[in-house]
């Protein structure tokens, strides 16, 4: 229409085109806008600049957001602390954070003062490429870059402790807020409040929703989600229906992550009727099951070796069109094994693997060897161990001295000496723990028998 009525288009409108499609999170467009500007002979800003770096970073294209400011450097302009920002945010959202930091250093270089938006980009890459030591590292240097520490900064520093499972310092870093004067808001606290979750302080996260009570920062789907994570965490199932409950009397809807958290609250206790109840209550409120919310129910009745239920929830995941994926396949192999059921146990196995997902989930590994155990099948046990190293999965703890029990089992004691062999130069010293007795059980029921057996060094 611009075009027929004969009016010529510049930067602003250019950049308000792209400024657009950036929110949009319209890449391509962006990148038509962007070469049509130079097509035209119309110079970008670094408004231009800013949003075609964004709309990269947004697309998860960092190295190109990079050499976008690049680009504007072989042109001659200058970038400013805005397109910096824009820069080490696209390098965050890939967890480049050497990338970041480097751009941050380079910033230093150029003279170009770095803001709060600078520094809290710079937190949040440290923290996505879990660096969490780094991210408080460069909060503390704040004031050495002459960037004031606002809400904005705290939050982020938080995040890197609750990414970092460093509930205490989160809890350090609030008191530190308020004490220079920075008021906490609603992010503050729920980041606080999940910080303490993944630490499990589900105390000390009851303490903050309190704090947040007190003075009446309001508090939404995120925060009392926080909480009942907080609560699932850490074993305190009854703090977690309360706090639900209040959820639901000031009016704050629960989404599925929340449900989520709840019926992760029934996994451990095998109370697979009260998961199922609140499954059946998620669907009525309007909201879709994911695969985690059925895992869950899933872990319950496996923990209380409800196999026929277990059954019946993989046949809805089924007919609901949720993908299983490992942990599901992990959770029936319980259930199995709760019951004895070796046969249906390995069945499940071959499942997972026609569906390529027993790469790194050492657990069920752990779980087919001690059915194998069960079943007396020493070989397969052995054969199970030796297809985790085909598999690339690496043998723990468990997986060593259930298998060493198994080969013992059946007077196998050579073959477990071996196992301790590869257990030992594994880095996984068996003389301080339970699997060391279990092969010198098996050693000495030989010596037994055979006198002239040497004991190994």
């Amino acid at each position: 229409e611009m075009e027929a009525a004969g009016v010529v288009a510049d930067a602003i409108t250019y950049n308000a085109l792209i400024s657009a499609c950036q929110k949009g999170k319209q890449l391509e467009h962006v990148e038509a806008l962007y070469l049509e500007m130079l097509e035209v002979g119309v110079p970008p800003t670094p408004f231009t600049f800013t949003a075609l770096i964004a709309a990269r970073g947004g697309a998860g294209e960092w190295e190109a957001a990079v050499r976008a400011l690049r680009e504007m450097q072989r042109q001659g302009t200058p970038p400013t602390c805005a397109v910096y920002n824009a820069a080490i945010t696209a390098c965050g959202r890939s967890r480049q954070w050497r990338a970041a930091q480097s751009l941050f250093d380079e910033m230093a270089g150029r003279s170009v003062r770095p803001n709060a938006v600078t520094l809290s980009a710079l937190i949040a890459a440290y923290s996505a490429g879990g660096q969490w030591e780094a991210a408080l590292a460069a909060f503390d240097d704040a004031t050495a870059q002459g960037v004031e520490r606002n809400t904005v900064v705290y939050s982020a520093a938080m995040s890197a402790c609750q990414r970092g499972k460093q509930g205490t310092l989160a809890l350090q870093l609030l008191r530190r807020m308020k004490q220079e004067g920075v008021e906490p808001n609603t992010t503050t606290y729920n980041t606080v409040i999940a910080a303490c979750g993944r630490s499990r302080l589900a105390d000390a996260a009851l303490e903050v929703f309190e704090e947040m009570r007190e003075h009446e920062v309001e508090r939404d789907t995120v925060t009392y989600t926080a909480l009942i994570d907080a609560c699932a965490r850490g074993h305190r199932r009854q703090d977690a229906l309360e706090v639900f409950a209040a959820m639901r009397a000031e009016g704050v809807p629960p989404n599925t992550v929340t449900y989520g958290a709840l019926l992760r609250t029934c996994e451990g206790a095998g109370l697979w009727e009260e998961a199922a109840a609140h499954l059946t209550e998620m669907r009525m409120a309007g909201l879709t099951p994911n695969v985690l919310t059925f895992n869950s129910l899933l872990a319950a009745c496996a923990a209380a070796g409800q196999v026929e239920r277990a059954e019946q929830v993989c046949a809805d995941m089924e007919a609901a069109g949720v993908e299983r994926n490992a942990s599901t396949y992990a959770h029936l192999i319980n259930a199995f094994a709760a019951r004895s059921k070796w046969e249906q146990v390995l069945g499940v196995f071959e499942r997972m693997r026609a569906h390529n997902l027993t790469t790194n989930v050492t657990s069920v590994y752990n779980a087919l060897i001690r059915a194998c155990q069960k079943g007396r099948d020493w070989r397969r046990a052995l054969a199970v161990y030796q297809g985790m190293g085909r598999d690339g999965v690496a043998p723990d703890k468990t997986t060593y001295r259930t298998l060493i029990s198994a080969l013992e089992d059946e007077d196998q004691w050579e073959r477990a000496m071996q196992i301790h062999k590869e257990m030992t130069r594994s880095g996984l010293s068996g003389l301080d723990w339970p699997p060391y007795n279990t092969y010198e059980s098996a050693h000495a029921s030989r010596l037994d028998r055979d006198g002239h057996v040497e004991r190994e060094r």
